[in-house]
């Protein structure tokens, strides 16, 4: 079975979540708080990810999972 690399899977979820604020547009919401909440989450996920890489860097270990050896 191949493995699908995790930004092609980051990739296609954020496909879908696309299509399906395509497909069900009143629940769309263009408030000033719903912006800045995903705002919020956004830059919250972008430091998780970067605290992550940063504690697999100090331990020695790969970041990427489809080439442990590295």
């Amino acid at each position: 079975m191949t493995r699908l690399p995790p930004p092609l899977i980051a990739a296609l979820a954020i496909l879908t979540i696309y299509c399906l604020n395509r497909v069900f547009p009143k629940y769309y919401s263009d408030s000033l708080g719903s912006g800045l909440t995903s705002a919020i989450f956004f830059g919250l996920g972008v430091m998780l990810l970067v605290w992550a890489m940063k504690t697999f860097r100090a331990h020695r270990t790969t970041v990427n999972p489809m080439k442990p050896e590295l």
